[in-house]
């Protein structure tokens, strides 16, 4: 615990087209500013976060009974599920989703469309 280097944030692929999503979404139906807002409130919040304490969220509920050491925090309405790997100290992004979805549907898909 002594180590005070910042860890690396890093996007998946998923994570990112979850995030344009959202924004195309936003856009759409609040306006520019709204979608502005919160891209920037994505891109800095959560690398802010994270890069200094990679343990802070919780565990995801839907998949404490996997074993998964997958971890949530919330950002507005927004659930951004990620998973710390000490190997590295790297905190990768798996999923941005609003907290109303079902992430394990979410989930199920984004890992059928990599098999």
């Amino acid at each position: 615990m002594g180590n005070n280097t910042p860890w690396n944030v890093r996007w998946t692929a998923g994570a990112l087209e979850d995030t344009v999503e959202i924004i195309q979404y936003i856009l759409k139906n609040d306006g520019v500013e709204s979608a502005r807002e919160l891209s920037d409130l994505l891109k800095t919040d959560v690398k802010r976060q994270l890069t200094t304490f990679p343990y802070r969220g919780h565990v995801v509920p839907e998949l404490y009974d996997t074993g998964q050491e997958c971890k949530e925090i919330h950002i507005k309405a927004y659930r951004i599920i990620y998973q710390p790997a000490e190997n590295g100290r790297m905190v990768w992004i798996l999923l941005v989703a609003h907290g109303k979805r079902n992430i394990l549907d979410m989930l199920l898909k984004r890992m059928l469309h990599y098999l």
